[in-house]
């Protein structure tokens, strides 16, 4: 296994080997695999960017970042996705809660939202 000396370096590493399979987020998805490994906070990140990291951390960023290359979707390999403000677990015969679908639920909503004032409208009369 390569040794990383910080974690920038490994951030880096993993940004030009997600860059290199075509994922267009590759800075900002490497960043994130990183976080879920470590369990820290990005804050706490940028706050220890040049300390060295745990060879148990490394092997695992390495497997989850070769997971992605292969193009699993962020979520499953995550294990987590927000939708509608609220936070689920996915696995990977889950399926991927998305934004367009906040879209659609949006627009229900205000349809039945309207369906039931003109019920209520009309039981009052």
């Amino acid at each position: 296994m390569r040794s990383f000396l910080s974690y920038k370096e490994l951030i880096d590493y993993g940004a030009a080997h997600l860059k290199t399979h075509e994922l267009s987020n590759y800075k900002r998805e490497a960043e994130w695999i990183l976080l879920k490994v470590i369990n820290k906070q990005r804050t706490w990140l940028v706050m220890h960017f040049h300390e060295s990291p745990e060879s148990g951390h490394i092997k695992n960023y390495i497997d989850m970042l070769y997971k992605r290359s292969d193009h699993i979707p962020l979520q499953v390999i995550l294990g987590e996705a927000t939708f509608y403000g609220r936070d689920f677990n996915i696995f990977p015969d889950v399926f991927i809660p998305r934004q367009d679908t906040e879209i659609i639920v949006d627009i229900c909503k205000k349809k039945s939202s309207n369906l039931l004032s003109i019920c209520a409208r009309d039981l009052v009369v």
